[in-house]
């Protein structure tokens, strides 16, 4: 594999869709300083969320998407410790974003619903996800944790590497 000298290439290499993601990981690990269990389980939450939103029958790639843009801002008050009011009135989201974020309300904000009571133990019977057996829904969290694991391994990774001492730093 070539080594990726310009955004371009990364864009044709990665695609837009994993790049904006890439963006939304970093923007989060950069905010909460290191792999905190609350990074780990808003990326967690995002993929469920994503994962999920692809068993609803009328899915499509954006609303996979916005479904994960919904896990991992839904825990930005406790991030920034703000009122969620305060941060999406500072930041411009698609309104179905926003509103399944502010109100729960509109399918991602039922998925959001049905993610926060599968983390307590206690789910909620999601309608757009009723045809899908425990088992997969098992799965399915089993794949978000794996995912994320995966993630947070790489984000150490590259963290140790940015820690590591430059050969052309200045030594006091």
């Amino acid at each position: 594999m070539s080594k990726i000298d310009s955004i371009r290439q990364a864009i044709t290499v990665l695609g837009r869709h994993q790049l904006r993601r890439l963006a939304q990981l970093l923007f989060y690990s950069n905010l909460s300083g290191d792999s905190s269990p609350l990074l780990q389980l808003e990326v967690s939450r995002g993929r469920l969320m994503e994962l999920a939103a692809s068993k609803f029958k009328a899915s499509t790639k954006d609303f996979q998407e916005k479904a994960f843009m919904v896990g991992i801002f839904s825990l930005l008050e406790v991030l920034l410790s703000a009122p969620m009011s305060d941060i999406l009135h500072s930041v411009n989201l698609n309104p179905i974003v926003h509103e399944a974020l502010e109100h729960r309300s509109g399918s991602l904000g039922r998925l959001l619903i049905w993610v926060e009571s599968l983390e307590k133990n206690a789910p909620n019977l999601l309608f757009e996800l009723k045809h899908i057996p425990n088992k997969e829904i098992a799965m399915l969290t089993v794949d978000a944790f794996l995912w994320t694991t995966e993630w947070i391994s790489h984000l150490e990774s590259a963290s140790e590497i940015e820690d590591a001492e430059s050969p052309y730093q200045h030594r006091s």
